[in-house]
């Protein structure tokens, strides 16, 4: 299905991702690739993705001008030899019909294309990471600690770097410029890859800041839908329901905060593998009955949740190469409570943009969420201060021309190489 032929106009710029919101998954890559696809689109130029397959057997599709090409055949969401493959033989057919200027890496995305078939079209690429080595050892190692299971630790760092030898180093030093989603992301990535300095850049996975805004109305209506009053204050903790992002966290912070605040509430939006774990620890705690688990949310429903909450948090226990999830809450004009890890310091500055805590702290979570509802006037200071960040330094406009430097300086030089 790789043989449709894209329209003219502007420089062609092939996608390699695992994953895509077509897979009815919502995380940063996700909605990085459809943000960023989507914002290279409106500028004029030519944007196919090629992913992997899809269960409910659609092999293309095109929305607001990106053509997406899921490769049948191969596992959904997830990297394989078939997909290896299918890549290869799909960008030959798309490069003899259309071609291609640069490829763009998304995450490992095209580590099959430098490593088993080494740039055969000898085209320009580009890896933008969504996370690294050394940040995933840190992630490692604080939740297994949250978990009093650090000892696995060293089970998970012998095979960790056994991937980082077989796969890291080839789609880093591998591609021509590698793109770190923050500025601590960039920096992780120059140190555990040992990358030169001028080989690495930073983009930040931008948010639309037409679309994420505050809007009080869809806040209400949700609420409504919800079953919340207006004049209740609701915390919001939205991302899946996995160990290292904190959601048992959150909830003993919520319980710390009833006592002071008995009509609080905290909505919960994602699901995961700890959903029956954190509801049964809801029960545990007895707060279960100011607890909304709503489970998974829609992208286009999100901006309503932002709207609807008071507070929002993002108790990730990950070493985040940006954490979209807090941009978006800032673009709504929220003010937020997050860990002080990763990329997330990109993104917040303390007591300005927002409130940074140690991961994993309940009580200091807590605290901090305390303050702000003891404090009407400086929540909303930060909110607004939040969305005026959002707007100048973490929009989907300032990541698009970010990007485009990268692609024009690379194409640039590979026509030049030609001539």
């Amino acid at each position: 299905m790789c043989s449709e032929v894209m329209a003219s106009g502007g420089l062609h710029i092939c996608c390699l991702t695992r994953i895509t919101l077509g897979h009815s998954v919502k995380g940063g890559m996700e909605v990085h690739v459809d943000s960023l696809a989507r914002g290279l689109v409106a500028r004029g130029y030519r944007v196919t993705v090629v992913t992997t397959g899809r269960t409910d057997g659609t092999e293309v599709e095109t929305i607001d001008g990106v053509r997406t090409f899921y490769l049948s055949g191969t596992t959904p969401g997830r990297y394989s030899h078939e997909w290896g493959r299918a890549t290869l033989s799909c960008l030959e057919r798309l490069h003899a019909e259309d071609p291609i200027d640069i490829i763009w890496g998304e995450g490992a995305g095209a580590y099959y294309y430098l490593k088993w078939h080494r740039n055969p079209l000898a085209i320009p690429v580009f890896t933008f990471l969504q996370g690294t080595y050394l940040g995933e050892l840190g992630t490692f190692w604080t939740t297994l600690c949250a978990k009093g299971e650090w000892r696995k630790f060293f089970k998970t760092i012998a095979w960790r770097t056994i991937q980082y030898f077989r796969w890291d180093l080839w789609y880093t030093h591998g591609a021509d410029v590698v793109i770190g989603a923050s500025r601590e992301n960039a920096k992780l990535a120059q140190w555990g890859y040992f990358l030169p300095r001028r080989k690495v850049v930073t983009s930040v996975n931008g948010v639309d800041v037409d679309r994420f805004s505050p809007d009080p109305v869809s806040g209400r209506e949700l609420r409504k839908r919800i079953g919340i009053p207006d004049d209740i204050p609701v915390l919001l903790y939205c991302g899946r329901l996995e160990p290292e992002k904190g959601g048992e966290v959150a909830i003993r912070a919520f319980a710390q905060l009833r006592s002071q605040h008995p009509s609080l509430r905290l909505i919960i939006a994602g699901d995961g593998s700890q959903r029956e774990e954190l509801l049964a620890l809801a029960v545990h705690l007895r707060v279960s009955d100011g607890i909304h688990f709503i489970g998974h949310v829609l992208n286009h429903e999100l901006p309503a949740f932002y709207n609807a909450c008071t507070v929002f948090l993002y108790p990730t226990l990950a070493v985040e190469s940006f954490g979209i999830a807090v941009a978006e809450a800032m673009a709504c004009g929220r003010p937020v409570v997050a860990s002080r890890r990763g990329g997330i310091l990109t993104s917040i500055e303390d007591q300005e943009t927002g409130l940074l805590v140690p991961a994993g702290n309940s009580a200091a979570l807590a605290r901090a969420v305390g303050r702000l509802l003891a404090d009407p006037s400086a929540s909303a200071r930060i909110g607004k201060s939040a969305r005026v960040k959002a707007e100048q330094s973490l929009s989907t406009a300032r990541m698009v021309e970010d990007v485009l430097a990268v692609v024009l300086r690379l194409t640039a030089h590979c026509k030049r190489g030609r001539g």
